[in-house]
């Protein structure tokens, strides 16, 4: 049965539907006054096949959709893959009261636009909508083989190593996702190059990618960098500066080297992810931001929890999706092709050519 007409809202389109996919009455009807309060147009499904036959139906058509994991009949995941063979271009956020890691993996690997965990927050939910409906669609996102510009206009170079290329397949199913992102890998593997291909990719792209390495700097200026301070919060604070977190409002932060940011800082960044909010220093105004956060580390981060260096809620909340970047000398067939690639990069204009030998003797 299709939901009442929703009251027109002020800066929002008059068509644009949600259909639910939700088997527990109670969280379907909060979901609906939740959809509702936001100015959207609501459609119901109890199952997953009840989902299936309104998106062949196409009445109302539907803009997203909101699907549980765990239903009867046809349970999400298989909804899932059934929407993408239909409709490719309809975004699906996923919820579950489970937060598994491998649930959520599994559910952006499958085309998932975004993953809410039960209870779902309406800031959570309005932020995943809003991010869903200004994204292109997944058909017309970058082929996995297709070499795709980052936000610097510069090739990202993957190579032909079996490694590189499941690299790149992964980060065309997740750069789209509103999902946090840790990325492992030794020094020097280029886990920044990849955070900027995932934010060039993903509908966050026009908006400011910044990076903060967290080992570079003491444990104070870290805090002030991410958060900013007001006037008069300490010695030299003259002026209120905002700090990475507001400036990128929109878009994506890197946190590099997130194994060594001080243990006590680690309890603000964890509020930040769960609540969307924080307060500068010295100051008392609470200050909501959306930003998607992509960790890095060259650290065994397992390891320094057990010693008591990290976070285990944070480190959890971080490692949504995990990559791991392999090193150069576990992918030698990458030598050659990575050296033409960086010759290219960065020859003057009418530069001389190099000749290149066509194997390398290991």
């Amino acid at each position: 049965m299709r939901s009442e007409a929703r009251p027109e809202r002020a800066g929002l389109p008059a068509d644009i539907t949600i259909l639910v996919g939700e088997d527990d009455p109670e969280v379907r009807h909060y979901l609906e006054i939740a959809l509702k309060c936001q100015g959207y147009s609501v459609s119901l499904a109890e199952d997953g096949e009840e989902v299936l036959e309104r998106l062949r139906a196409n009445d109302p058509p539907v803009s997203a959709v909101l699907l549980d994991i765990f239903m009867p009949r046809r349970d999400g995941f298989e909804t899932l893959r059934e929407i993408r063979r239909m409709h490719s271009d309809v975004p699906v956020i996923m919820i579950s009261g489970t937060s598994e890691p491998s649930k959520v993996v599994e559910a952006v690997k499958k085309g998932a636009q975004a993953f809410l965990g039960k209870p779902v927050n309406p800031t959570d939910l309005r932020n995943a909508l809003k991010a869903a409906l200004e994204s292109e669609a997944p058909a017309a996102r970058t082929p996995p083989c297709q070499e795709a510009a980052p936000a610097d206009g510069a090739q990202i170079f993957f190579g032909a190593t079996p490694q590189m290329r499941k690299l790149q397949d992964l980060l065309g199913q997740i750069a789209w996702s509103e999902a946090p992102v840790l990325i492992h890998g030794e020094t020097g593997v280029g886990k920044e190059v990849i955070a900027r291909e995932l934010h060039a990719r993903s509908p966050r792209a026009k908006r400011a990618f910044l990076k903060l390495n967290c080992a570079a700097l003491p444990s104070e200026l870290v805090e002030s960098e991410l958060f900013g301070y007001d006037r008069g919060a300490f010695t030299g604070a003259f002026q209120k500066k905002p700090g990475m977190f507001e400036l990128a409002d929109g878009g994506t932060i890197l946190l590099d080297e997130i194994g060594d940011m001080d243990f006590k800082l680690q309890a603000k960044l964890l509020q930040v992810l769960q609540d969307h909010e924080f307060q500068r220093l010295g100051g008392k105004e609470i200050v909501k931001v959306d930003v998607r956060v992509i960790a890095a580390t060259h650290r065994d981060l397992r390891r320094a929890i057990v010693e008591q260096l990290f976070r285990e809620d944070l480190y959890y909340r971080l490692d949504v999706i995990s990559i791991e970047v392999p090193p150069l000398r576990e992918r030698k067939a990458d030598i050659l092709p990575l050296t033409e690639f960086l010759l290219r990069k960065h020859s003057a204009p009418g530069a001389a050519s190099i000749r290149l030998p066509t194997t390398l003797n290991y």
